[in-house]
């Protein structure tokens, strides 16, 4: 057992490995874990805020059975995407379930609006 430490120790000073821990630094800099947190949390849910507020607006401002049907489950599924990227944030195991499900968000907001500016 003492020789796979001290073949381990041997490869984590061997030149080349320093040289790869000087160039590329730490994997988990505070700048890729923004550029992270910018792509993978905060803009998903400014995304599916956004789908909240206008599929609401869109509601009650219309009032058809078709903003409705269409608008119901878009803050269903917006509002459970916001609490799963709340639970990624705290540290639960990330998925990117909630990031396809406010792509189809995004998809049925632009068919409300295009109803909304057809029926009135």
């Amino acid at each position: 057992m003492r020789w796979l430490l001290l073949a381990r120790d041997r490869l984590d000073n061997h030149p080349i490995a320093r040289q790869q821990r000087l160039y590329c630094g730490n994997l988990a800099s505070p700048a890729r874990m923004t550029i992270e947190l910018i792509l993978f949390l905060i803009l998903p849910a400014v995304l599916a805020v956004a789908g909240i507020v206008t599929a609401t607006y869109l509601i009650i401002r219309t009032h058809h059975a078709v903003q409705i049907v269409l608008g119901a489950p878009v803050i269903f599924v917006s509002a459970l995407s916001l609490w799963v990227l709340k639970n990624m944030y705290n540290g639960a195991w990330p998925t990117f379930l909630p990031h396809l499900a406010i792509g189809g968000v995004c998809l049925v907001v632009t068919v409300q609006l295009i109803a909304a500016r057809h029926s009135g």
